[in-house]
């Protein structure tokens, strides 16, 4: 299992109060850095999970592989995928 950074735009968001429009267009949208464990990679998205618990085996015996706080990004919103390394 790959571990990615990924390098995005995310939405962008006024806190509240009202404003003319050249006001508005100042908000375009945010450059995101996410990282963690490639679940999955298609056309539409793609899914991080954050925290990766077992996947291995003991004495006992296997301890099968759970996953953690997920993060699914829209595909359109990539810029860029840096594999860091592997599980």
């Amino acid at each position: 299992m790959d571990i990615v950074e990924i390098i995005w735009k995310d939405a962008a968001y006024s806190c509240g109060g009202t404003m003319v429009i050249e006001e508005a267009i100042k908000f375009p949208a945010a450059p995101a850095f996410t990282f963690g464990a490639l679940i999955k990679q298609d056309k539409e998205e793609i899914i991080l999970a954050m925290t990766v618990f077992g996947g291995y085996q003991t004495a006992e015996g296997d301890i099968p592989r759970a996953y953690k706080l997920f993060w699914t990004i829209p595909a359109g919103c990539i810029k860029e995928i840096r594999k860091l390394g592997e599980v």
